[in-house]
């Protein structure tokens, strides 16, 4: 593990070199960020001048949080690939809470950039980071008058959160993708930095789910409006309520099941080549 300072004394680089699959994956980041950027346009449309200049702080701010103050850690002898920006997810976290999902949207992307080009030199960095902070912004502006909505109102549960279920495995994904590798090579990249990737993400959201949850309190009052709220989807029938309780335990079951099959593949495999 090695700390440092800024990460702007390294030559700007962005990696191209997609395979099929990564191409693939690259157009799907692609187009879904994009629907959703398009679909939560009407977000700008209650901005006064106080939102417009907080929206360009944070928009220029989010850059440089992604390369100052970070924990690298090496992942098979290229250090790239888990670095903790300590402060690198708070502009996200600040626009989700104050401004809504397609300006954060567009603070995660910048975010995302930032690291791409000065860190990682993954091109789908920024959409990985785009769409966790939609998500992001989604859990934390929601108007659901339930308590399990309440508890995901909390930066510091949405954010974590999110960075399990979103944040992580787009990672994984883009690591897959990018790299003028083989499949199978690409795919022992991402195995590898399977832990370390999931440590960064996770300290990073819950350092910005700290700072969040004290904004939400002691902030500009730029916070979504709690005035009137409606009844949660999972607490209006009993069959809905199962439908949403049953679908993210099986969501997360198949990740774990699909992870657990993927690393006992890459092992045998590669048992099989040594010997």
């Amino acid at each position: 593990m090695a700390f440092e300072w800024f990460a702007f004394g390294r030559p700007v680089f962005l990696d191209f070199s997609l395979s099929l699959p990564g191409a693939l994956i690259s157009l799907l980041f692609l187009g879904t960020s994009v629907a959703l950027l398009l679909s939560s346009l009407r977000d700008f449309q209650s901005f006064d001048a106080r939102r417009w200049g907080l929206f360009a702080g944070l928009l220029i701010l989010a850059p440089l949080l992604a390369n100052v103050l970070l924990l690298r850690f090496g992942v098979a002898g290229d250090r790239s690939l888990a670095s903790l920006a300590i402060f690198g997810l708070v502009p996200v976290a600040l626009a989700a809470l104050w401004l809504g999902r397609s300006p954060a949207l567009l603070v995660g992307l910048a975010t995302g950039l930032g690291w791409a080009l000065y860190d990682t030199g993954r091109i789908t960095q920024p959409l990985e980071v785009a769409l966790f902070a939609f998500v992001v912004a989604v859990l934390l502006r929601q108007r659901f008058d339930d308590r399990i909505a309440d508890s995901l109102r909390q930066p510091l549960i949405a954010l974590p959160l999110a960075a399990v279920t979103i944040g992580w495995p787009l990672t994984l994904f883009g690591l897959f993708a990018t790299g003028a590798g083989t499949p199978l090579t690409n795919l022992d990249r991402a195995l590898v930095a399977v832990f370390p990737v999931l440590f960064t993400w996770l300290g990073a959201a819950l350092i910005a789910g700290g700072i969040g949850q004290i904004a939400k309190h002691v902030g500009p009052g730029l916070a979504e409006s709690l005035d009137e709220l409606e009844p949660a989807p999972w607490a209006r029938r009993i069959s809905v309520r199962l439908l949403y309780t049953i679908t993210p335990i099986g969501a997360i079951v198949i990740l774990l099941l699909v992870t657990v099959v993927a690393a006992t593949s890459y092992n045998v495999a590669t048992r099989l080549v040594v010997e």
